[in-house]
């Protein structure tokens, strides 16, 4: 070897050791990570494995200075050997020098080690030269058995090895080309420099555990000067590669010309490097990935846990690499430089265990010029090497808090006071979409208020006497009402001018002057509203109200009430960053304390340094500082990481080795470890010193590493959790790295769980590890394991594992992915007859004839986002919060940092990130604009149909992989079908960076989605800022009311957003500025979010509600929602801000109530509750406010006299507050159940209601709002002149749910008139069908008597929804819902009219049917809603909820098949007996509550009060006689002729014998003085319903009536006779007086001859669909009985009879409902030849059927695509 060549050798060598130089110069500023390997560095502790069995085993040890001295002389050594010998053959030279050195020095041959500190190359500050950190280190070659440097650089240029030809082969197989690069749906292609320097097997070299120390050098250098030469500028790999000089031109042994060069390795160590390997291309492919939310489309249940299967196919754990024993290293080793089937063959032959964990990756795709630009680090802040002074007091704020303040602060300055278009300071009426199409007129009532009329004016006081002479309602304030009839399709404007035009002689001025508000709330109507689309007009017209309207004069003081002021926007201008940021929630760290436990840290260090210059025993005694680390790992939590507890040994260490040399020799010297110093540097050369290091310098070595392993645990804690003090560190500005160049696979080690808790008592412990993108997971679960030991300062579970995902490239990771670990603990127990002996033998041959059972049980878990909000990924070492077990964590987002509520003790996991090289970025994406558009009809027809019946169905199989290929290859074609974007979108390959440009780019070229179809888009499985962004775009054309719709759902989803600051976060705010009423529901959603009273300030760890791991759940969205709260109470302005705290007082006072009601006396309770709610009186009176109910709704007051409370387990409290215009509203609060379930059942209520409303079906449907004010109260409003379905069924006795004319009967009372009670009929009808579906839809349970109510109008409706999505209610074991939903007899009886079916049922079957249809017409926004909610932490609102709702909506079934299922669930359940069964046992378990008072009516069968004012005085009263009348039952009543006072006419009335007993009683109680006739009312033995028992009472009944005619006139005149006297409807019939009996009407107008059937028609899907409804007026048969019907029907021309099909037979019917479908699987062009006929008949099992009448219809000319549905005269056919 020539002089030359042996110089290049040692300057290379030099250059690693300034290197190494420059990272000891650095160390301060750059903690050490935790890696796997070990260096052993005592020599007096032998090291008996690879992997010591220490507290530090698996900890990464510096290199000793001296093996690298010894090692450097080595190859000088050998170098110089190598020059003395004459071969010109420079190659074989140098390989046999290494070869000789290799069999002098045995520790070679186990590894050699990289000059570079891997400590500080993989830390997660990044401040080291990136140019040693990346391109300085060995490499091995599999192909030669001893590990060689750099012989490339001694080859001839053109020559490779066979591991280059190799490297070679696959850089062209996997090249490709920018263009090729934009092909996004491409897989993912790991680049060449990610696979080189590998054999076709991957396999891990000697290299790949570095955990051997070099055997030390007992010759010792006293002083060395070596000559360093620096590394030239990089040229370009053009010029290296025309670079063919001879080898006797090389100058340098790296050669940096040649570092682009594809066949050139630059580095002399790169050969050996273990980590540069062949990526195995993902086998997986992306359909094959399951999703959690592929339930929404494919109906299946949510899939099983991925990470969970990892961990039972695990059968062994994976062993750390401390197990590993010296043999096995040898063995290793020794395999390692054989074939790689040599390798795995003898590993398995030493060892059962995998293989060892890989080195953190170096970044060898990069080149070196971006290396040595990224090792140009400028350090650019002050540092110190004292603890407490690097530690400052501050509240340090993240990225992610930051762009949110500044996003908020932004919004606000766009809002100003003067812009009333966005500050318009009032409550808007609610508007509707849909309008009323049965109604074209209405009545309206206008009140114009007193402040209309100037003061002082002469019609004031005329306008006064009118309020006295009007008989409308009287209102304070306002003078009489100007009464007149619109249309419906009139402007708020004409309606103000209409009132303006009666009003002209009294009130002067435009109509632009005055403004309109709805009485009995303070919602104003705006000008430019019909009254068709006001909410408050359709509730009006469907509960059958009068229109109230009020007129104000246009001002600030009416309309600009919560409207933000000029010093609002003075305020906010100046808006800090604290006003937004919630305070901290973990108070148990300090600074104060800190820096106390530092400074006495500093303190024990400077006595340890300074007393080890005196040299004597005494003084290395390293206790001190060894108990305040510790103090210090205390006061953090008991968190002790494994660099401090290294540096803790190593101080150990170093004193006792003093202390035994002191022993032995008296004397100390210098220490065996060796430092180096650069004494000059001069052009490309530097001068070194190398010198032992003396003792007092390797005390304060070890003691800098203890500060530096202190400071780095604050650093990592300060960064994983919200402190009051920050880290001081030195900050190096380095270039960036996009991640689009990094090839290498991910890793990331798993150190140590900290704070394990210790009722944890499992043999083992599993960690689960998983790439998740949204809910998709992008890897293959990895899964490592350990022991139960604990070791360290504190316990810690040790896993100390790198863990290498060969299926995920760096440069694959989307911007929002996210690393999800899940812990199991494992219990092994013994299979049956197995022993369970402790003998360690016994155990083993166990082990090996029977393996024992593991169970496994999930601890917790805890996820980390892989880029911060800024792109930046994340690198170094975190700490991770484990949160309990939960079924989100597939699809949530990561944590943010210090959102735990138990962060001070709750266990931690720490992870380290190695770097990559260099602070890697995500790059900015640029949209590909120039997509292609296709036309959709250049399409085959048949793919267009299944592309359309894709897009239309409630989702598609996603398992169907041909369906979703087939639709994402057609991608381009369905531009202009919005709907379909979502389904596009999730059948995308992938979301990588190289995809993202066309991903994007058909995003933004996309057709608009409507805001309710953009609302699938912030579901988690759409992640993406980019689409995200998007669909707030375009949800934000909702207007204000919709919008406050689908509040719950909007706040929902910014769960999912990855980082706080977010469009949608902007959205929200920036809507609740615009409208007061999207404020008020978003302020309150929020506070039902955050527990305790004031939940925009520092909540309180130490509440007991964060015991239920539920809760405790719920706190990792607490710091969003507080983030929201207090930015919305920031920027609403001053008076909006007050109101709402306004109601948080009410809310509190309102819950002190309710709790002092519950403990106090069953005596006590109403006196102390009217007490209490005095308090809320005065407060209310001081600071007027609205209730959370409606924003409205503004209260003044209580009316405390009247506040009660309702009897059952909660007790409600019932409170009448004082409204606006003097009314009174009535309100529920709730303290002690979850109202969250009853908040969005009646979401979905009126969301279903508004889709009905909008498809132009009224169904009269009757809903309230219920808003949880906190954690398990809220307010519910109360809906008025409603009963209880048990209270109505329990007039007829207990068992009065067996009967059918209750309800009946009850609405008679109410609507006296016959009009009414038909309008009450048809109320209760639709409102019926309505509740049915939704009932069903939802799974409401616990549906008995008490929990059903209706309106004196007819509405009916359902309370509490504490059971749904069919979670049963049960009474033991028996479970009490059984039907599909709630229809009993007396329900059908009402809708009938009767108690025999009639035409009517059939309408309400056929409404029931079209409602529930439009319901799965818009069955994906049902989904949709559900899945967003899946997350909120409401009980039963999980994944199984959305599988329950699809389910429901029978999405494979046709609309036939739907309302056909739908029918017979309607006959199932009217025909169950066990819903009236259920409604009894609930009147046998409420009977002691039977006590209460009567509910104010005078008489049971009248439900209103009459005066003799109203009625008229009674003249005479005559008894005519009884006649026998027939409903259910058979009764009698007697005919009564009633002579008024100024009416000429008589009337008639019909009272029965009980009636009159009733009032008997009744004026026995009111004038017990009164000397009336007495009435027999006790039990009669034998019928008393017969004609002999009528004819014996009559005499009775008249000498009653005459003494009631001879008493005082007060009794005549008193309000109960004059009641008892008032016609109600059983007396406004149709009767004859003179028949001896009256038969109901049995409607014989509609039995014709003949009758009708009502069927459709419908091809759809090469099938004909005959879907038979119903049939009316059915003529009875021939024996007078009603038929046993069923339906055939026939395709004719039909000989043979292959057509036929039948329905079921319906017994004993004349409005027979069939509700079934028959189907004909024939080609369209066959049908179109065919004629349907149709026929009905009676069945008879005796005799012939009989023919009952028929219809034929020709199909010829019908178009057979289109639906054909409607009712068909029957009539006579001949037979064919």
């Amino acid at each position: 070897m020539s002089k030359i060549d042996e110089e290049e050798i040692v300057k290379a060598l030099s250059l690693e050791e300034a290197a190494l130089n420059e990272f000891k110069r650095r160390k301060n500023s750059c903690p050490a990570p935790q890696s796997h390997s070990k260096i052993a560095l005592n020599d007096n502790k032998p090291n008996n494995s690879l992997y010591s069995s220490s507290s530090s085993s698996n900890i990464s040890r510096p290199i000793d200075e001296l093996d690298l001295i010894s090692f450097t002389s080595d190859i000088q050594e050998s170098a110089h050997n190598a020059r003395k010998k004459t071969d010109d053959d420079h190659f074989n030279k140098l390989k046999e020098s290494i070869l000789k050195l290799n069999d002098n020095r045995n520790q070679l041959q186990k590894q050699l080690v990289p000059y570079n500190n891997p400590n500080h190359i993989y830390s997660g500050t990044n401040n080291v030269n990136q140019f040693y950190s990346q391109q300085m280190y060995f490499n091995s070659s599999p192909y030669s058995q001893i590990p060689r440097i750099g012989f490339e650089n001694f080859m001839p240029y053109g020559f490779h090895s066979p591991q280059q030809q190799h490297q070679l082969q696959q850089q062209q197989t996997y090249a490709f080309s920018p263009q090729q690069s934009q092909i996004w749906n491409r897989p993912s292609i790991q680049a060449a420099s990610n696979s080189s320097s590998s054999s076709t097997n991957t396999i891990y070299s000697p290299l790949s555990t570095s955990s051997q120390s070099l055997v030390r050098s007992q010759t010792r250098l006293s002083e060395t000067n070596l000559a360093i030469r620096k590394p030239e500028s990089v040229k370009s790999s053009q010029q290296s590669s025309n670079n063919n000089s001879s080898l006797s031109t090389i100058k340098d042994l790296i050669n940096l010309d040649d570092a682009d060069d594809l066949n050139f390795i630059a580095n002399i160590l790169q050969a050996f490097d273990p980590l540069i390997a062949k990526n195995e291309e993902a086998s997986n492919s992306y359909y094959s990935d399951q999703d959690p939310f592929d339930y929404i489309y494919s109906g299946g249940t949510q899939y099983s846990d991925p990470l969970y299967e990892a961990v039972i196919r695990s059968d062994r754990s994976v062993i750390s690499p401390k197990n590993h024993s010296d043999q096995d290293i040898c063995q290793y080793y020794i395999a390692a430089s054989s074939s790689p089937s040599t390798l795995h063959r003898k590993i398995e032959e030493t060892s059962n265990e995998q293989e060892p964990p890989p080195l953190p990756p170096r970044n060898s795709s990069r080149t070196v010029q971006e290396e040595t630009s990224t090792s140009q680090q400028i350090y650019n802040n002050q540092y110190s090497k004292k603890l407490y002074e690097n530690i400052v007091e501050c509240r340090k704020f993240d990225k992610d808090s930051l762009a949110f303040y500044t996003m908020v602060k932004e919004l606000r300055s766009k809002y100003l006071y003067n812009d009333y278009t966005s500050n318009i300071g009032h409550i808007v009426a609610a508007k509707l979409d849909s309008k009323y199409l049965n109604v074209s007129s209405i009545k309206i009532l206008v009140y114009p208020s007193i402040e209309c009329y100037k003061e002082g004016s002469i019609y004031q006081q005329a306008a006064r006497s009118k309020l006295f002479e009007n008989n409308y309602q009287k209102l304070d304030n306002y003078l009489a009402p100007v009464v007149f009839t619109c249309d419906i399709e009139s402007s708020v404007m004409h309606v103000i001018m209409q009132t303006l035009a009666s009003l002209e002689s009294e009130i002067t001025g435009s109509a632009e002057m005055f403004a309109l508000k709805t009485i009995g709330s303070q919602e104003w109507l705006s000008y430019n509203s019909c009254l068709s689309q006001l909410e408050y007009i359709h509730n009006s017209i469907k509960l059958e109200k009068d229109v109230l309207l009020g007129l104000f004069p246009r001002k600030d003081e009416y309309i600009k009430v919560i409207a933000r002021t000029y010093q609002d926007d003075i305020r906010d201008a100046d808006l800090k960053i604290e006003n937004i940021v919630p305070t901290d929630t973990n108070t148990s760290i300090s600074f104060e304390s800190l820096i106390i436990l530092l400074e006495t840290l500093e303190m024990e260090i400077d006595k340890l340094e300074s007393a080890s210059a005196t040299q004597t025993y005494s003084t290395f005694n390293a206790s001190g500082v060894v108990q305040a680390v510790k103090a210090i790992c205390a006061l953090l939590g008991a968190i002790d990481t494994f660099e401090l507890h290294k540096a803790i040994n190593n101080l150990k260490d170093t004193c006792d080795e003093q202390i035994r040399q002191l022993q032995n020799s008296n004397s100390l010297g210098m220490h065996s470890r060796s430092t180096v110093k650069i004494e000059y540097e001069k052009g490309n050369y530097a001068q070194v010193s190398l010198r032992p290091r003396s003792v007092s310098e390797e005390i304060k070595y070890r003691c800098d590493e203890v500060r530096d392993s202190v400071q780095h645990l604050l650093e990592v804690y300060s960064q994983a959790f919200q402190v009051n003090f920050s880290v001081n560190r030195p900050q190096w500005q380095s270039a960036t790295v996009s991640i689009s160049t990094v090839q290498q696979n991910v890793m990331l080690n798993v150190m140590a769980l900290h704070r394990p808790p210790p009722q944890w008592k499992y043999d083992e412990y599993t960690l689960g590890i998983q790439i998740f993108h949204g809910t998709r997971f992008l890897s293959d679960p990895l899964v490592t394991q350990c022991s139960n030991s604990t070791i360290g300062f504190f316990p810690r579970l040790t896993f100390d594992m790198w863990m290498n995902f060969d299926d995920v490239s760096v440069c694959s990771l989307p911007r929002e992915s996210r690393i999800v670990f899940v812990l199991y603990g494992c219990l092994k127990q013994p299979v049956d007859g197995q022993s369970s002996s402790n003998d360690n033998n016994q155990s083993n041959n166990n082990s090996n004839n029977q393996e024992n059972q593991s169970i496994k049980e999930e601890l917790g878990w805890t996820s980390i986002q892989f880029f911060d909000f800024e792109g930046q990924m994340i690198q170094g070492t975190y700490f991770l919060s484990l949160w309990p077990p939960s079924n989100d964590k597939y699809y949530c987002p990561s944590p943010p940092k210090g959102t735990h509520p138990q962060g001070d003790y709750c266990p931690i996991l720490s992870i380290e990130i190695p770097t990559y090289g260099g602070h890697l970025v995500f790059p900015d994406v640029m949209i590909n604009i120039n997509l292609p558009k296709l036309d959709f009809e250049c399409l085959d027809r048949n793919l267009q149909e299944e592309l359309i019946d894709t897009i239309d169905g409630q989702g598609f199989l996603f398992n169907q992989i041909d369906k979703r290929e087939v639709l994402w290859e057609k991608r381009n074609y369905l531009n202009n079908f919005p709907r379909a974007l979502p389904k596009v979108l999730n059948t995308a390959h992938s979301w990588d960076y190289a995809s993202l440009s066309d991903l994007h780019g058909l995003v933004s070229n996309w057709s608009a989605l409507k805001p309710l179809e953009a609302i699938e888009l912030l579901l988690p499985r759409f992640p993406d800022l980019f689409v995200r962004h998007q669909a707030v775009k375009w949800i934000s054309k909702m207007n204000e009311h919709e919008l406050a719709d689908y509040l719950p759902q909007l706040l929902q989803a910014l769960r999912f957003d990855c980082y706080e600051s977010s469009p949608l976060a902007c959205f929200l705010l920036g809507r609740s500025l615009d409208s007061p009423r999207v404020a008020h529901y978003l302020y309150w959603l929020l506070i039902q979010n955050l527990p305790g009273d004031c939940p925009q300030n520092t909540m309180d760890t130490t509440n007991q509600i964060y015991e239920d791991n539920f809760l405790l759940l719920q706190c990792r969205f607490h710091r969003r929602n507080q983030l929201m709260l207090r930015s919305l109470l920031a920027i609403c302005g001053e008076s909006l801000c007050k109101r709402f705290l306004s109601q948080n007082l009410l809310c509190k006072a309102l819950d002190d109530c309710a709790k002092s009601v519950k403990v106090a006396k069953e005596s006590l309770k109403l006196p102390i509750l009217r007490q209490s709610v005095e308090t809320v009186h005065q407060i209310l009176s001081e600071n007027p406010t609205s209730l959370p109910i409606s924003p409205g709704l503004e209260v003044k007051g209580v009316v405390a006299k009247t506040c009660s409370y309702f009897n059952s387990n909660t007790l409600p409290l019932k409170i009448n507050f004082l409204g606006p215009d003097e009314l009174i509203i009535p309100a529920i609060f709730k303290c002690g159940d979850d109202l969250q379930q009853d908040m969005l059942t009646l979401q979905i209520v009126r969301i279903i209601d508004k889709m009905w409303l909008k498809e132009g079906l009224d169904l009269k449907m009757v809903s309230f709002q219920c808003i949880p004010t906190g954690f398990k109260k809220g307010m519910i409003e109360m809906i008025t002149n409603a009963e209880t379905l048990r209270k109505i069924q329990v007039e007829w006795g207990l068992t009065g749910s067996f009967k059918d004319k209750p309800i009946a009967e009850w609405l008679q009372k109410q609507n006296p008139n016959q009009l009414e009670y038909q309008r009450a009929v048809d109320n209760f009808t639709s409102s019926c069908a309505g509740y049915s579906i939704l009932t069903y839809i939802l799974g409401i349970c616990d549906r008995h008597n008490d929990n059903i109510l209706i309106k004196s109008s007819g509405h009916i409706f359902h309370i509490d929804f504490g059971k749904f999505l069919g979670d049963a209610q049960m009474f033991g074991n028996f479970k009490r819902d059984r039907t599909p939903f709630v229809l009993t007899s007396d329900m059908a009886y009402v809708i009938n009219g009767g108690d025999r079916p009639s035409s009517k049922f059939h309408n309400f079957v056929d409404l029931c049917c079209k409602a529930f249809n439009i319901v799965r017409k818009h069955g994906d926004l049902l989904l949709h809603i559900f899945a967003l909610m899946a997350s909120s932490g409401i009980p039963g609102i999980t994944s199984d909820a959305v599988n329950y709702v699809r389910n429901a909506l029978m999405p494979g079934a046709s609309n036939p098949e739907a309302a056909a299922n739908f029918a017979k669930m309607i006959h199932v359940s009217l025909k169950s007996w066990f819903t009236q069964f259920n409604f009894f046992l609930h009147n046998l378990a409420q009977m002691r509550f039977n006590n209460q008072g009567e509910g104010g009516e005078l008489l049971s069968f009248v439900p209103k009060t009459y005066t003799v004012a109203q009625e008229g005085a009674i003249q005479n009263i005559t008894v005519h006689g009884y006649q026998k009348r027939y409903d259910l039952e058979k009764y009698y009543t007697y005919i009564l002729i009633i002579y008024r006072q100024n009416h000429p006419d008589p009337v008639y009335l019909f009272r029965s014998y009980k009636e009159f007993c009733e009032l008997h009683q009744k004026l026995c109680c009111f004038f017990p003085l009164a000397r009336l006739h007495s009435l027999q009312s006790g039990i009669s033995v034998g019928r008393s319903n017969i004609k002999t028992v009528a004819e014996r009472r009559l005499p009775e009944v008249r000498k009653f009536i005459n003494s009631l005619l001879n008493s005082s006139t007060e009794i005549i005149n008193s309000d109960l006779v004059i009641t008892f006297f008032h016609p109600i409807l059983r007396d406004q019939q149709e009767s004859d007086i003179h028949a001896p009996k009256m038969r109901e009407d049995k409607n014989n107008a509609e039995n014709n001859i003949g009758g009708e059937i009502k069927f459709s028609i419908h091809y759809h899907r090469d099938t004909f669909i005959v879907f038979i409804h119903h049939a009316r007026g059915l003529p009875l048969t021939t024996s007078g009985q009603e038929p046993n019907t069923y339906v055939k029907t026939y395709l004719t021309p039909d000989r043979s009879k292959i057509t036929k099909r039948k329905t079921r037979v319906v017994k004993k019917s004349c409005f027979p409902s069939f509700m079934e479908t028959l189907e004909y699987r024939m080609p369209i062009q066959v049908i179109k030849l065919k004629t349907l006929r149709i026929t009905i008949w009676n069945h008879d099992t005796l005799q012939e059927n009989e023919f009952l009448g028929g219809v034929q219809i020709p199909l010829v000319d019908l178009n057979l695509k289109e639906e054909i549905v409607g009712w068909h005269k029957l009539v006579y056919l001949t037979r064919s």
